[in-house]
């Protein structure tokens, strides 16, 4: 490419750098969502992976109804490739926070020697403080409620409300010292318990000498053959699924512990059986010795029982004198009482007087100080009405004095000149100023008269005296008009003063009135202030009397106290003799009847022990088969929810952005081939000057290559950091993750860049070279204008006959320019389309928590109870008496497989209910369209709506159900109910039997409960039976929902904001280049002499009708194209709402129409700055 084609390309980047710029943005904003967008999920993967490889999270976590030791871990090492294994031990306890909600937590215990080897798996990651260091300390999840409710220094009591905690625990007070994450809870839920409220609030990690096991409750293991692989691959899937085979079906892992447990047990019963023979000598001997005793005691009893009666008869005597003292006394004292009751009935008379007094003082005070307040506020608007209106009137008085002496002096002026003719220079200047001054009030105070008095006079005394005449008429009329204006002005002056007069006058008498009453209420007060002296003189006197009666009352009591003291003495050594000789009776006699009693407890005794042997022989007879419970990591609510929201930002990135980049390569190739349109006369140039083809046609490639490839660059960079930023970022109020891994992904910025570059590159090429084709001389020439004909419109008479002159021109310009005006229509269209693609998706995530757990779900509680329950009718009543339960439903659930025609859906809620009839008091089953009922029948099922969809089963079709065992069992449709989460199959239970010919094992209750309700206190008290396994709440659930929601729709207004970017840049793109292809037409018609506003409107006019029509288009492609993408997003567990809120059509158009009227603004300057001589020069 020649020296000279570079400097031209550089000239025209710089020339139309609003168009350059405008591609460049369009590009990078294309490149950057698309980008950013699709590399969320691999990102949030990738954080998820690296977070679980570097905290070595447990390939595996092994439990027992047993227990595990170290000879199982041992076969477990034989049995699988172990990479890391180590024993753990875990509780769950509560403890007392500061708001007195009851928390519940898993206690974990941590390795302090060993904390970073292969072997300590779910490695913490430390957040804040440091780790624990040694007994009695611990680290605290870090969550809301950890960082709200238990803070790093502060101490912590564990306890146990039923059980006791030293059975699992050796410390129960622990110092936090930091928070920390661990792989193994990467969501805040921590499953349930029968402690507390059956819900675990968070966890904590102590020491493993802490706890009080003698074996381990957790093994956890990693195997060899995972390390390093993603554990979202299906290889890893396969890996685990093969070893969990293994794990769970082997007989000699579950036994190990079994048959340690039977020999420990077998030796205890030995142990016992000793025990009960040597008890049975001991006893025997103890009975003859009790017997000798009982004897010794019956002779000391005779003793005592007369010396009793001989103080009987002394204390009764002291009795009749204290009654006699104590008459006297309450006679005296109530002569002294009664005294001082009438000198107070007095006083309380008086008092009430005063208070009445006061009253009326105080009623009194408050009126006047309301009045005063009233009365000085007007009187002080007076004086502001003074202060205003006396210098106007002054003013006015001397203006119009001033004014009778300037009319009176013009008058002389006027007269002195009627009868004798001077030169203009012989009239003194001071009469000159008079006239000057007559001007001016003329135009204040008689602005009707339009001539220069001034002018006038000169021209009358200058003039002869047979010519006087014409000017003296007009010159009177300013006398008499002047005089006019005295006469009507004079009233209104004297009236302005009179008021003056009456204001000042009113002043000071408001004043005066104020200070009169203020006399009047100082001395009532007075009069007030000495009768309250007198009362209060009086009150001291009775208080002194009553005082020395009080004195003398209590002097007599006191006597009296003494007296009665010594009596109770006497008495108390009475009762004590009585009580220790029937004391010593009685233990005699419980003696007797201990004695018998022992040889039957003796016997009863050697009995228990002999029952409690057999017993004992009897469990080891029956003792629970050995179970191993083996969890993956798809069991951990967690880690499963992670995997799947991530696959949610796949879903919603495998649609959106594709129509994004569509949107934006459109626009981005339609700019171009309008540019190099528009540089054909420039084309021609260059071809005439000898340039080959290939060279002009580089000039252009170069230009629009490198607008692509700098937006791509910084579109990448940017998306590629902020989109990932900001979604991972969304999801962290359900995952504990830490800072998300976003690297820049090659394979998605090769494609991005390709895109760009063969959007605007192609465009770029294909137009020069069609347009090369044509010789230099007819490029150099400009393109023939479009031949003018009559537009379709012009043939409506009566609709063209009404238009003006400038909407015919507006009309004629889109009919004419049908290519131009189409794009800008379409360009419009799909942006707007975008928008409301985004608010609907915004809108079909965030409606369906409302629908589903308002509108389908109605139950409140729901309580999972044990499958072995032996009488469901009495744990049925037992929930139902519960002061906080309305109403309970029992039902069966169980997870099943289902399929048709190829078609699977794994994880089915199947319900069975026992009470099919109550069915809508806990769930809504209704037609998704029209919400008919439904009603549960014998015939057949109701299933969810998406799982309807997925498996294209409507009613009267059959599908499969895949159970636990691998059979499969036909059932048919009667009916799909509307359901947005996860999918259901309810049934009746007679048609359970029917199909599966057996009865439905019961595991679950539906309950409703008051507003209100403490859900802590109804979870305590639920959980005292022990057939009740757990307990969760709707409102929990939905909570959790919400935040899942909450994530999705901070990803979607992401989308809506990039949408509406892109609208407007596009926007201003194909406007800028609509103007820049007609500079030549709006220089002529500016020349024409239009002003800015009408050149403005000109263009307006008809991009108005573009995005009229483009809204138009764009609504109605927005609904087809938010359809699509929903139904592409969408999972198999949640169906999305596909029909849109009126609102959603309104806010899209109003946006788009918002960022119109803002390119409108801005292209308004620019057309300003059009130069019409350059834009008019010949070009031929």
């Amino acid at each position: 490419m020649k020296k000279a084609l570079v400097k031209d390309l550089f000239r025209e980047i710089w020339r139309t750098k609003s168009r350059f710029l405008a591609i460049l943005a369009i590009v990078a904003i294309g490149c950057g969502f698309f980008a950013g967008v699709k590399s969320s999920c691999p990102d949030m993967k990738l954080t998820a992976a690296a977070y679980y490889e570097e905290y070595n999270l447990a390939d595996f976590h092994i439990m027992s109804n047993y227990g595990l030791d170290d000879t199982d871990i041992e076969a477990i090492k034989e049995t699988v490739n172990v990479r890391g294994i180590s024993g753990g031990y875990s509780a769950d306890v509560m403890v007392k926070s500061d708001d007195k909600n009851n928390l519940v937590l898993k206690a974990i215990s941590y390795d302090l020697e060993n904390p970073d080897t292969a072997d300590n798996m779910n490695r913490p990651l430390l957040i804040e403080g440091r780790l624990p260091e040694k007994s009695g300390e611990c680290v605290v999840e870090q969550s809301k409620l950890a960082n709200g409710k238990l803070a790093i220094g502060s101490k912590i009591q564990l306890y146990l409300e039923k059980d006791d905690i030293s059975e699992s625990l050796k410390v129960t007070e622990y110092e936090i010292v930091g928070t920390i994450n661990t792989p193994s809870y990467v969501g805040f839920q921590y499953g349930t318990t029968t402690v507390g409220d059956g819900e675990i609030d968070t966890y904590i990690l102590i020491s493993e000498e802490d706890f009080a096991f003698d074996v381990y409750t957790d093994v956890y293991l990693t195997l060899q053959e995972t390390e390093g692989l993603d554990p979202f691959e299906d290889e890893y899937g396969q890996i685990i699924e093969e070893n969990t085979a293994f794990l769970e079906n082997n007989d000699e892992l579950t036994y190990n512990r079994y048959n340690d447990i039977v020999a420990e047990a077998q030796e205890e019963l030995d142990d016992a059986k000793q025990e009960l023979a040597d008890g049975e000598a001991e006893a025997e001997e103890k009975l003859n010795d009790g017997w000798q005793e009982l004897e010794d005691a019956r002779i000391q009893l005779e003793d005592a029982k007369t010396q009793i009666d001989d103080a009987r008869q002394e204390l009764d005597d002291g009795w009749s004198e204290y009654y006699s003292g104590i008459e006297t006394l309450n006679t005296e004292i109530a002569n002294g009482r009664q005294q001082i009751e009438d000198a107070k009935a007095q006083l309380y008379s008086a008092e009430a007087e005063y208070n009445s007094g006061l009253e009326q003082y105080n009623q009194g005070l408050a009126e006047f100080q309301e009045k005063e307040a009233a009365a000085l506020e007007e009187l002080s608007g007076y004086e502001s009405q003074l202060a205003e209106l006396e210098p106007v009137v002054t003013a006015g008085r001397q203006e119009l004095d001033s004014f009778k002496s300037l009319l009176s002096n013009y008058n002389s002026i006027i007269e002195k000149y009627s009868a004798i003719t001077v030169t203009e220079e012989e009239i003194l200047p001071e009469e000159i100023a008079v006239m000057d001054q007559i001007d001016t009030f003329i135009a204040e105070m008689m602005p009707g008269v339009p001539i220069s008095i001034k002018n006038f006079f000169v021209s009358y005394a200058t003039a002869p005296a047979e010519e006087k005449q014409q000017y003296s008429a007009i010159l009177s009329i300013v006398s008499s008009e002047g005089q006019k204006q005295i006469d009507e002005k004079e009233p209104q002056v004297i009236e302005g003063e009179e008021a003056v007069a009456q204001l000042k006058a009113g002043i000071e008498a408001g004043y005066s009135q104020l200070e009169a009453g203020r006399q009047e209420l100082q001395n009532s007060k007075n009069q007030l202030d000495s009768a309250k002296q007198q009362i209060d003189d009086g009150y001291n006197e009775i208080y002194y009397n009553e005082s020395l009666l009080n004195q003398k009352e209590a002097e007599g009591k006191q006597e009296l106290e003494n007296a009665l003291a010594k009596l109770y003495s006497g008495e108390a050594d009475y009762d004590a003799g009585v009580v220790e000789y029937e004391d010593g009776l009685a233990e005699y006699q419980d003696g007797v009847e201990e004695y018998e009693q022992s040889k039957i407890d003796v016997e009863e005794e050697l009995q228990e022990g002999r029952d409690k042997i057999a017993e004992a022989e009897k469990e080891l007879k029956d003792l629970e088969t050995p179970e191993w419970y083996v969890f993956d990591r798809n069991d951990n609510p967690g880690y499963s929810t992670y995997e799947e929201d991530a696959e949610k930002v796949d879903a919603i990135a495998a649609v959106f952005p594709f129509f994004f980049v569509l949107v934006a390569a459109l626009v981005c190739s339609t700019t171009m081939t309008r540019m190099v349109e528009e540089q054909r006369t420039q084309m021609g140039t260059l071809k005439a000057l000898g340039y080959n083809n290939r060279s002009i046609v580089s000039k252009y490639l170069i230009y629009a290559i490198s607008a692509s490839i700098v937006g791509s660059i910084i579109g990448l960079c940017i998306g590629f950091k902020l989109f990932p930023w900001v979604i991972i970022n969304a999801y962290k109020i359900m995952y504990s993750m830490p800072d998300p891994m976003m690297p820049f992904r090659w394979d998605y910025a090769g494609w991005c860049t390709l895109v760009g570059i063969l959007c605007t590159g192609l465009s770029a090429y294909f137009v020069c070279r069609k347009e090369l084709k044509t010789v230099p001389a007819q490029l150099m020439r400009p393109k023939a204008p479009k031949v003018g004909k009559k537009i379709m419109l012009e043939r409506v008479g009566f609709v063209w006959n009404r238009l003006s002159f400038l909407h015919k021109v507006t009309a004629r310009n889109i009919f004419r320019y049908k290519a131009r005006s189409l794009m800008t229509t379409i360009g419009i269209a799909g942006c707007c389309a975008l928008i409301l693609t985004g608010f609907g998706l915004n809108y079909a995530i965030s409606s369906i928590v409302d629908r589903q757990f308002e509108d389908i779900f109605k139950y409140d509680v729901t309580i999972a109870i044990s499958e072995n329950t032996e009488n469901l009718e009495k744990l049925q009543d037992y929930i139902n008496s519960n002061q906080y339960i309305n109403s309970s439903e029992t039902l069966m659930v169980k997870t099943v497989d289902s399929e048709k025609n190829g078609e699977t859906i794994s994880s089915v809620s199947m319900s069975v209910l026992q009470n099919p009839e109550v069915v809508d008091d806990y769930i809504t089953l209704r037609t998704m369209d029209d919400h008919t009922p439904l009603e549960l029948t014998d015939d057949g099922v109701i299933i969810s709506q998406k799982m309807s969809n997925v498996l294209k089963a409507k009613a009267g079709d059959s599908f499969s159900v895949v159970n636990s065992d691998g059979s499969k069992t036909e059932l048919t449709v009667t009916g799909v109910t509307e359901n947005y989460a996860m999918n259901y199959i309810y049934m009746t239970p007679t048609l359970y039997r029917n199909v599966y010919g057996e009865e439905p094992s019961y595991n679950m209750i539906y309950a409703n409960i008051p507003d209100g309700v403490e859900t802590s206190d109804l979870s305590t008290e639920l959980l005292d039976d022990s057939d009740i396994l757990g307990i969760a709440y709707s409102s929990d659930t939905m909570g959790r929902f919400v935040d899942t929601i909450g994530s999705l729709k901070s990803i979607v207004i992401v989308l809506i904001v990039s949408a509406g970017l892109l609208a407007f840049i596009v926007m201003y793109n194909l406007v800028n280049i609509n103007v820049n292809e007609r500079k030549r037409e709006l220089a002529t018609i500016k020349v024409l002499g239009f002003y800015d506003r009408e050149v403005s409107s000109y263009i307006y006019r008809e991009n108005n009708v573009a995005v009229l029509f483009g809204i138009i288009l764009g609504l109605i492609l927005g609904i087809f194209l938010e359809k699509f993408v929903v139904s592409v997003a969408e999972v198999d567990a949640v169906m999305f709402i596909s029909d849109m809120a009126w609102w959603c059509y309104v806010v899209s158009a109003l946006i788009t129409a918002i960022f119109a009227l803002i390119v409108t603004i801005v292209v308004h300057f620019s057309l300003k700055k059009i130069d019409m001589v350059e834009s008019l020069k010949a070009i031929e």
